[in-house]
């Protein structure tokens, strides 16, 4: 059985191995910043001429789809502009896991990771505990009317039968 470790290492390898280029660089560059370039400051930039076609490839793959994608997956928030601000993590200081930035408790420790979020717990614990108090003080009240109905029914027979009786 392999560990989450060695795994990883397994596939840090094998991307080492495959045949890389400095083109890769480039194209990754380039469509980053045809997210924030007009397309003749990107033509200038990336030297083509302005008849040039080429920053149509660069433009559709701008990542408006991804993010679209990621939205509709529940990765993204729609309030989130950049994509990858979704990925980025902070590591928790008690154990060292990363952790994306807007989560409450720590993945690997389950510890609470900010003030606001032990916060938020506490509030959230107190209104179930609240809710749970309220439900059962209603069904001790149901039940007490529910007894009370029964003793007093009880009550008419018996006094019925006595009466009954002395006739």
């Amino acid at each position: 059985m392999l560990t989450k470790a060695w795994r990883l290492n397994l596939v840090i390898k094998n991307m080492l191995i495959k045949p890389w280029n400095l083109y890769v660089y480039r194209r990754s560059a380039l469509t980053e910043k045809s997210m924030i370039l007009s397309e003749s400051i990107l033509k200038d930039h990336a030297g083509w001429t302005m008849s040039s076609k080429m920053t149509q490839i660069y433009i559709h793959l701008s990542g408006e789809s991804s993010k679209v994608l990621l939205q509709k997956r529940g990765v993204l928030r729609k309030e989130d502009t950049d994509v990858s601000d979704a990925w980025r993590s902070k590591c928790f200081s008690n154990c060292n896991e990363p952790n994306k930035i807007d989560n409450k408790f720590c993945i690997k420790c389950r510890m609470v990771l900010s003030f606001d979020s032990y916060m938020d717990t506490l509030k959230e614990q107190k209104r179930k505990d609240e809710e749970r108090i309220k439900n059962v003080e209603e069904r001790y009240q149901n039940d007490m009317k529910q007894m009370k109905t029964e003793i007093e029914n009880k009550f008419q027979e018996i006094m019925l039968k006595m009466d009954l009786s002395k006739v």
